[in-house]
This record gives structure tokens, C-alpha cells and sequence, in this order.
């Protein structure tokens, strides 16, 4: 049980039903199905006298983590946002080690990369249809709702999805093939008219990191195919009035170096906790050029000087371990023993999805986004379920294949 309403979380995530319904906004079904997934899931090893189930190290530095961004709220510019945003991140962390403890099979670990994948299917959708409405945001950007409103987060929560599409592309049926390849169509298109230039360096940046780590001479050229045919777009086919060239006197290039900017001089004035989860947007008036030529307080566009800022060193250094730890446990899944290793393919997909989610760091803040850490929890599953594979199965799957 607690695993199937984990499932659905995920799927809720995505669909934002809350948002669509407003009458279930009372209900809160994402919120309902993820604290009963967890309620349940307790209860089920008080029962059977099981422990919580901990991955080293990423488990132990996602608790660092939060404990750090709690931490923050002692010198944060606002208190109240700084908990509040520390709260909304317990529940991301929890969501963690629900994957860990939940997806515990095989099967189970198919089944969540699968929902995930059917769940992107919706805000890409919605982003399509308002391209094709021409509800545009910044002249000819599409987006959808919640989460997905803003052209950049729709654009990165996408990109990340696509290695997860991309490993189901070789792994199912030849028969359910053509419909994991439309979703990839829909994906690529979704990212494409956000106009996001993040989004796209991320959607490159994972294409040419899956191809590169492909045997197989299909998967390659359908690779090279979507690549040649995001260079083509980006070259002829982007009506962004901001592009790619020119950028030293791109206005929104220029903002977001000013964010980058403040954000380090935060960092600078206070770098053991920084300025608190959450409120580099609260300080910004203090920090931002008394000369800027533009109005309003904006968030720092760049995930590591984000994390540097608000959380300072304690925040930051925890931060850049987690995602460098999965890192090498995704990197390792996915060539240590790879030729009778049946986890190495997700070991690639997760390890293209970290580096979206890197990519697209650069030129947004996406500390405490949900995505990231929910591609973690699945590497450490992962890494669990490979751990158990006993030396008798590996050495059985190699006397099979040289038999």
C-alpha cells in the first residue's frame, strides 16, 4: 500500500490536480497520499520490528542537509519563510527515504521510472497546449500551472525525465517502443517552446552524455537525430526575441549575473548560514546595486550561488556531497560490472538526469526543488537492490553468456 500511494504522489506531482480542481485544494491529494505512504510504511516495519532502510552516504547528507537549512532560519532575513521553506523541504526528504524503503525490487523500481515518465506526459501537454492557445509568458514563452508556470521549471523538470524516457525506449516491448518515442517527441517539444536556453543546454547536455554512454548503434543514431534536430531548431527555428547571440547585451543574461552577484556578496556577509533558505529574494534590496536599471527583488538564477547565499558553507558543502555522492553511485551502477550488472541502464539514465539537473543549475535556483532529490532516491535504491545481487547470480549470468 504505502508503495502504490507513493506511486501516486509521484503522479500528483506532476498532474497537479489541486490546481486543476480547485475543490480538492482542501484535500490536498499529492499531500494526503505522500504523509499516508509514510504513515503506512512506519507502521509496517514497527510491525514486522524493521529498521528504516539508510544509503551511505546520501542518506545521512540529505539529514545533514535539512538540519543545515533549519539552521538557517537563526540568521535568516526572514524567519518565518526560512521555516516554512525548511518544512516544505522535511517533505522532500521524506518522499527520499519512502523510495528508498518502498522501491525495493526490481519490479518496483520499473514501475516508478515508468510512472514518472507517464506522469511528465502531463505538464508537457499542457505546456504544448498553451503554446498552440497562445497563452505565451515574456512574449512567446509556454509554460503550464503550479510547479510548471514558469518556462524555465517547466523546461528543467522536463529535461530531467528525458535519460528515464530514454532508458524505457530500449527496455520495453518493440511493440510499446513507438509510444516511449512519442513521449520523447512531446518531451523535446515541450522544452523547445519554453524558449529556455537553460532547458536547452540541459536537454543537449543530457543527449550527448546518453549517447556517449550507448553500445547500441540505434540508440546512438536516434540520439544523434534528436541532437542534430535541437542544433537545427536553436539555429533557424528560435523566435525568442532574447537568443543565443549577443548574449554580453542580453537583458535577461545581464539580470541574471546581477543575481549571481548578490547572491555571493550574501554569502560573503554571511557565510557560516548564509541569509536563510528561501530568502535571498528577502534580501536582495540590501544587496542588489544601489545603480541597478531595473525594478523588483528577484531570486538568485544560479543553484550553486543559491545554496552558497542562503545556507552558506554548512548548506553548500552538504549540498554539493549529496549530488556528487549520487554522482559517483549513478557512475557506478552504471559500468562496474556492466556486462551482468541488469541495473547498469538506470545507472545511466540517473547519471543523464543529475547532469540535466546540473546543467540547468547554472542558470536557475533549484535547491529545494522536488526532482533532483527525487532522481537521488532512485539512485539509492538502485544501489541497494545492486548491493544484493549475490556473486553466484553474477557469476551464473556470465557462465550463461559465455556458455
Amino acid at each position: 500500500m504505502a508503495f502504490f500511494l507513493l506511486l501516486a504522489f509521484l503522479l500528483m506531482l506532476y498532474a497537479n490536480p489541486a490546481l486543476l480542481v480547485p475543490s480538492l485544494e482542501s484535500v490536498r491529494p499529492a499531500q494526503l497520499a505522500g504523509m499516508s505512504a509514510a504513515a503506512i510504511l512506519v507502521m509496517q516495519n514497527t510491525m514486522s520490528r524493521k529498521g528504516i532502510r539508510f544509503v551511505w552516504p546520501e542518506s545521512y547528507l540529505l539529514i545533514g542537509l535539512t538540519t543545515a537549512f533549519a539552521l538557517s532560519c537563526l540568521e535568516a532575513f526572514w524567519p518565518y519563510l526560512a521555516f516554512e521553506t525548511t518544512l516544505d523541504f522535511l517533505k522532500i526528504a521524506i518522499i527520499y527515504f519512502l523510495i528508498v524503503n518502498c522501491v525495493d525490487s526490481e519490479r518496483r523500481l520499473w514501475m516508478t521510472t515508468a510512472t514518472l515518465v507517464a506522469a511528465g506526459v502531463v505538464p508537457a501537454l499542457g505546456t504544448l497546449r498553451n503554446y498552440a492557445n497562445g497563452h505565451f509568458i515574456e512574449g512567446d514563452r509556454a509554460a503550464w500551472i503550479g510547479t510548471f508556470a514558469n518556462p524555465n521549471d517547466a523546461a528543467y523538470s522536463l529535461v530531467i525525465l528525458i535519460p528515464l524516457a530514454l532508458f524505457l525506449s530500449r527496455n520495453v516491448r518493440w511493440l510499446f517502443r513507438p509510444l516511449v518515442w512519442m513521449v520523447l517527441a512531446i518531451f523535446i517539444a515541450a522544452v523547445f517552446v519554453t524558449r529556455s536556453r537553460g532547458g536547452l543546454m540541459g536537454l543537449f547536455a543530457v543527449l550527448l552524455l546518453f549517447g556517449l554512454r550507448q553500445r547500441g548503434a540505434s540508440t546512438r543514431i536516434l540520439v544523434a537525430a534528436a541532437l542534430l534536430a535541437g542544433v537545427l531548431f536553436a539555429t533557424f527555428f528560435w523566435t525568442r526575441s532574447a537568443g543565443f547571440n549577443d548574449l554580453g547585451n542580453d537583458f535577461t543574461v545581464h539580470q541574471r549575473m546581477e543575481t549571481i552577484r548578490t547572491g555571493l556578496k550574501m554569502f560573503a556577509d554571511h557565510p557560516l548560514l548564509g541569509v536563510g533558505i528561501g530568502c535571498s529574494i528577502v534580501a536582495w534590496p540590501l544587496y542588489a546595486p544601489i545603480d541597478i536599471d531595473f525594478k523588483g527583488a528577484l531570486v538568485t538564477h544560479n543553484t550553486i550561488v543559491e545554496s552558497l547565499g542562503e545556507t552558506g558553507l554548512a548548506g553548500f558543502i552538504l549540498f554539493a556531497l549529496l549530488i556528487t555522492a549520487a554522482f559517483l553511485h549513478a557512475r557506478r551502477l552504471s559500468s562496474h560490472s556492466s556486462r551482468f550488472n541488469r541495473y547498469s541502464g538506470y545507472g545511466v539514465a540517473l547519471e543523464g538526469s543529475l547532469a540535466g539537473y546540473v546543467v540547468c543549475g547554472f542558470s536557475g535556483g533549484y535547491v529545494t526543488s522536488w526532482f533532483p532529490y527525487i532522481i537521488i532516491g532512485l539512485v539509492s535504491a538502485a544501489t541497494l537492490l545492486s548491493e544484493r545481487t549475490q556473486p553466484s547470480e553474477r557469476t551464473g549470468q556470465a557462465n550463461a553468456l559465455y556458455s
